[in-house]
C-alpha cells in the first residue's frame, strides 16, 4: 500500500514538473490537459485522475513553488548563523538559489505575478510565503540597526 501511495506522490510531482514546464513556453492561457500530459508522459485520463480540474493543478503549481521556495529561503536561514548582516544576505541571495531561480520557474512566477485574474485566484500560497519572508527581513533589519546603535 505504501509503495502505491509513493508512486501516486511521485506521478503528482511528475505532472507539476510538467505543468511548470508547459507554463514556462506556453503561459498561462496555452497551457492544457493535453500539452501537460504529453510532457508528462501519460495520458490525459491519468492526469484527470490526480488533479480532477485545471484549476486543481495550477492551485498544485503555485502550492508546491512557494513551499519550494519557503523550504529552500528557511534551511538557508537555519544555516547562515545569528549575525544579522548574514542573515539578510542570505535571504537576498536565496532569490537566486539554484532549487528556485531557474528559467521555467521564474517563467511561471512572471505569468503569476503579471495576469491579474491568475494572481487573484492563487494568491493565498504565495501571499503566505511573501508575508513571512517580509517579517524575517524586518526582523534582522531591526537586530542589525540595534547592534549598529551600541556603542
Amino acid at each position: 500500500m505504501k509503495e502505491n501511495a509513493n508512486i501516486r506522490r511521485q506521478r503528482r510531482q511528475d505532472l507539476i514538473e510538467a505543468t511548470i514546464a508547459v507554463i514556462a513556453v506556453h503561459g498561462y492561457a496555452g497551457t492544457t490537459v493535453s500539452r501537460v500530459a504529453e510532457k508528462a508522459q501519460v495520458s490525459a485520463g491519468l492526469m484527470n485522475f490526480h488533479f480532477a480540474s485545471k484549476d486543481l493543478l495550477f492551485q498544485a503549481v503555485f502550492d508546491h513553488l512557494s513551499d519550494e521556495y519557503d523550504r529552500v529561503w528557511q534551511q538557508c536561514l537555519a544555516e547562515a548563523g545569528s549575525s544579522p548582516l548574514d542573515r539578510l544576505k542570505v535571504m537576498i541571495e536565496t532569490y537566486f538559489h539554484p532549487d528556485v531561480f531557474t528559467a521555467e520557474k521564474l517563467a511561471v512566477w512572471f505569468t503569476f505575478w503579471s495576469d491579474a485574474n491568475l494572481r487573484d485566484h492563487y494568491r493565498a500560497p504565495a501571499t503566505r510565503v511573501e508575508e513571512q519572508y517580509s517579517k524575517e527581513i524586518v526582523a534582522e533589519l531591526r537586530r542589525l540597526l540595534a547592534d549598529k546603535a551600541r556603542p
